[in-house]
């Protein structure tokens, strides 16, 4: 089961990064202090303070999350991204997968097509599987520091610890339909 897909229409544009703030959930629900501290937000400042200093680089989120009755989640990732000055054009927004190994492979493919580099920036709970889930690509990784939501810091825990196994008994496919299904 693949519930994701590249958009049809071409991007133009040069560069040489990518640099992605792994998504984790912006909502408001289950999260705790300021917005400014919390994990995702600290994710998107590290990446701007990136993209300022690599040239030739664009900021690249891929998510598909939307709960209803709010806001999408690439939608707040944009909003916090113009907050803190990145102009449209130097940003890439893929309504596409709901999960991180389905967003790493449009990653991936994104990167092939348009022949450009990696530059991962997770939470420092989100770390340990997303480098699990790009090993083998060359990638640079960069670690933000914030307030998980609580829940998410013990699935985090949890799947940094079982998802090697789950690689290993071959069962990533099940995994992905599970928390898709």
């Amino acid at each position: 089961m693949d519930d994701c897909k590249i958009p049809l229409c071409r991007l133009v544009f040069m560069s040489n990064y990518f640099i992605i703030p792994v998504t984790k959930s912006p909502h408001k629900g289950g999260r705790v202090g300021s917005v400014y501290l919390q994990d995702w937000y600290q994710g998107v400042k590290k990446a701007v303070g990136l993209l300022k200093k690599i040239p030739n680089s664009k900021i690249l989120i891929v998510s598909d999350v939307h709960i209803d009755g709010e806001e999408h989640e690439a939608d707040i990732y944009v909003r916090a991204l113009r907050g803190l000055g990145v102009r449209g054009e130097d940003m890439i927004v893929v309504k596409d997968c709901y999960e991180t190994i389905g967003q790493i492979d449009i990653i991936k493919r994104m990167a092939k097509e348009h022949k450009a580099r990696l530059i991962f920036v997770s939470t420092f709970m989100h770390y340990p599987r997303v480098r699990w889930l790009t090993t083998g690509m060359k990638a640079k990784h960069y670690v933000a520091f914030g307030i998980p939501r609580p829940r998410e810091a013990v699935t985090d825990v949890l799947l940094s610890l079982l998802f090697p196994l789950i690689d290993i008994l071959g069962k990533r496919k099940w995994f992905q339909e599970k928390v898709i299904g």
